[in-house]
């Protein structure tokens, strides 16, 4: 049997009056950790990581840099992709906006584009690569 003396209450008065004082220090800690963790980039996320998908309400602008290359900025605070195109697709450099079709809001790899005004001829997604704003940068300086 259990047996509570004088000392015993005065060990338990103590642990309970710092209680408050301990649980505050451990949500602050939990408060400075816990930002810096949501900021840890996913791993698709990172420069030259390529993935199957890309959500397509997340896509902001499509500008076409050349006939198998197409920059993807997406909504602020998600950075840039690149669309690598299977083939040549002529009808994508001539300044054309870009048309896609899909029922799931995403982009993938194996999905095809069009120029807006030409229904006729379609370009296959070969691969979907995630860039940082350097090679954004470059990519649109190199744009046709």
């Amino acid at each position: 049997m259990f047996m509570l003396t004088k000392t015993r209450l005065a060990k338990i008065k103590l642990a309970t009056a710092r209680l408050p004082r301990v649980v505050g220090t451990v949500l602050l800690c939990a408060a400075t950790v816990a930002p810096a963790a949501a900021q840890v980039a996913r791993p698709q996320d990172r420069p030259g990581t390529s993935q199957m998908c890309i959500m397509s309400n997340y896509i902001e602008d499509t500008p076409v840099i050349d006939n198998r290359t197409i920059l993807v900025r997406m909504n602020p605070g998600r950075g840039y992709k690149r669309i690598d195109l299977a083939t040549d697709c002529s009808t994508m450099a001539d300044g054309r906006a870009l048309a896609f079709d899909t029922s799931v809001n995403r982009l993938c790899v194996q999905d095809t584009l069009n120029a807006q005004e030409d229904s006729g001829h379609a370009c296959t997604i070969s691969k979907i690569v995630t860039i940082d704003a350097d090679e954004a940068q470059e990519l649109m300086s190199r744009r046709r």
